[in-house]
């Protein structure tokens, strides 16, 4: 029989159980310990209340695989706003031209010297790469 619990009625009862379940050495008691929980508690995968006993915490989200993501919104609207100010120019023209229009860019519209310092240093390649991710496909700096 499966009973439904409340958030804190389950947490007391882990910490009833949790020293229980650590200091037992038995694997038999130990799965007496975990058939109990289940029971009582309603969870339906004896792993995690393997987890909850021992005291190991998962993380809360999925861990996004891969690289880190290096560019933030305002760096995104600084290339932006720059390519249309600029004519829209493709992406060898737009890196060429970067450091004169940025100059003139920057005091207008206040923007963060780490934001300038980083839009100096991207490539061609970079900006061409980023925007038709963000933009989708049919629509390119080209």
């Amino acid at each position: 029989m499966i009973l439904k619990m409340s958030k804190q009625a389950r947490i007391e009862l882990l910490s009833v159980w949790r020293e229980k379940y650590t200091s037992v050495t038995s694997r038999y008691r130990k799965a007496r310990i975990i058939d109990y929980i289940m029971q009582s508690s309603g969870y339906k995968s004896r792993k995690t209340v393997i987890r909850l006993l021992s005291g190991k915490k998962s993380p809360p989200g999925k861990k996004k695989k891969g690289r880190p993501k290096m560019i933030g919104r305002k760096k995104l609207q600084v290339i932006k706003k720059l390519w249309f100010l600029m004519g829209q120019p493709c992406g060898k023209r737009m890196a060429a031209q970067l450091a004169e229009w940025l100059v003139f860019y920057a005091a207008d519209e206040g923007v963060e010297y780490e934001n300038v310092k980083w839009v100096l240093g991207i490539s061609v390649t970079f900006i061409l790469r980023h925007y038709e991710r963000t933009e989708g496909k049919n629509v390119k700096l080209t």
